[in-house]
């Protein structure tokens, strides 16, 4: 297993509602009164925004092979990387484009428009990133049956804040519940 011969390879296969898990599993933990929580879509925007950059992953066009700044379908390695294999992000962040997808929340309003809560952002080792230019990011609304089961590219990110973001049912805060279909609520 990949995770047992790097311990910051990143996780994949995880559906949202398993990232949501983990994020309420983190912030019970906590002692700070501190959330763990995943990222919003106008977080990430604004991420992308504190710096003029000419393409979301920095100065220099794309490299491929060996060179390449992320892990994206020119960089030839076909698998996720570990995190921080590659160098950092100017905001100094790793892996924010390329290596694999991160699950995060929608507030683009034309999205949610669609009932879509979830998108994923950054793209992949898979992708072919070049046609971004910097007033772009990638993201997406996958399939909706990647939200509960995952696949293979796509992972999470996790933020530390002293805020909660709901959305719907969703709510990553130490009082959590979830509410059954039988309509019984249940602590998460």
């Amino acid at each position: 297993m990949k995770q047992n011969r790097h311990p910051n390879w990143p996780v994949v296969e995880v559906g949202v509602g398993d990232a949501i898990a983990y994020c309420r599993w983190r912030t019970r933990a906590r002692t700070d009164a501190k959330i763990v929580r995943l990222p919003t879509s106008s977080e990430w925007q604004k991420l992308m925004n504190t710096r003029s950059l000419r393409f979301p992953w920095g100065k220099a066009s794309l490299k491929n092979g060996e060179d390449a700044q992320v892990n994206w379908s020119g960089a030839l390695i076909g698998h996720p990387s570990p995190v921080g294999a590659l160098e950092a992000h100017p905001t100094g962040l790793f892996d924010l484009f390329g290596n694999i997808w991160e699950w995060g929340i929608e507030t683009r309003v034309t999205a949610r428009a669609k009932h879509r809560r979830f998108a994923v952002f950054g793209g992949s080792f898979s992708m072919n990133l070049i046609h971004f230019s910097g007033a772009e990011t990638p993201w997406t609304n996958p399939p909706a049956d990647f939200e509960v089961h995952g696949e293979s590219t796509i992972g999470f990110r996790t933020l530390l804040t002293d805020y909660d973001v709901r959305i719907s049912s969703v709510d990553f805060s130490r009082s959590a519940s979830i509410e059954g279909e039988d309509g019984n609520t249940a602590e998460a």
